[in-house]
């Protein structure tokens, strides 16, 4: 009798910390979050006065979120550098992929979004597997390629020029089974003008298929509809 009633606690225990852990690190859904170098750095004095930016969308982040609302602090394993580092391969990718444009190396950056967004989706995506995953939604849906694909008035849309939101949001639209992405904006008040700073695609939480986004974007309030879509 009292080794089943030892045995009847231990498990009641275990099931205890497995699901306060899950429910420490619960998400609905992945926002994959790509940045233009050149908006993010434009008058940011974090940011390497002079360097030549590429012309590109990068990874910013992969944040697990959830639809009721901001999320608590994620509980989970810290970052391990040592893990990034025996990952040759990988971090070859992440240093194409995931890029610091800012004073702050690589390994700091990674580690940062890790600690923050990452361990909130430790039990589906540890450490490598998230990092990997990123990487992967990178080469599928590079923002800038998808916008090149796009044409409005018969042109491509292509850094250099403005364009409406909506032609920007349904080039992103068209090419991920016409869900809604969310475009974020940088405000230049001194001309009113909106640059288009970041684009952020949703996905389900463990299937990885893509969802509508449900960010308001910081573009709509863009003057007459118009972005910028900075090159230099």
């Amino acid at each position: 009798m009292e080794t089943a009633l030892l045995s009847t606690i231990a498990v009641l225990l275990i099931f205890a910390f497995s699901s306060g852990a899950k429910a420490a690190n619960h998400y609905d859904y992945l926002q994959f979050v790509q940045q233009w170098p050149i908006t993010l750095c434009y008058k940011n004095s974090d940011c390497i006065p002079g360097a030549r930016l590429p012309l590109g969308f990068f990874i910013h982040g992969l944040w697990p979120s959830n639809f009721s609302g901001p999320n608590q602090p994620c509980v989970g394993t810290p970052f391990n550098s040592n893990v990034m580092l025996n990952q040759h391969s990988l971090m070859g990718k992440l240093e194409v992929s995931w890029r610091s444009f800012t004073r702050r190396p690589n390994m700091s950056f990674w580690e940062h979004e890790y600690n923050r967004h990452g361990t909130c989706s430790e039990n589906n995506l540890p450490q490598t597997r998230y990092f990997s995953k990123a990487h992967r939604l990178w080469e599928s849906y590079k923002a800038h390629r998808m916008f090149r694909k796009s044409r409005v008035m018969g042109h491509r849309i292509v850094p250099g020029y403005p364009y409406r939101y909506r032609d920007l949001r349904k080039a992103v639209r068209q090419e991920i089974g016409g869900k809604n992405p969310s475009l974020i904006c940088k405000h230049e008040p001194a001309n009113n003008t909106w640059m288009l700073h970041e684009v952020i695609i949703c996905f389900n939480a463990t299937r990885y298929n893509v969802i509508d986004c449900v960010r308001r974007s910081s573009c709509s309030g863009a003057a007459n509809g118009y972005i910028h879509y900075p090159s230099r």
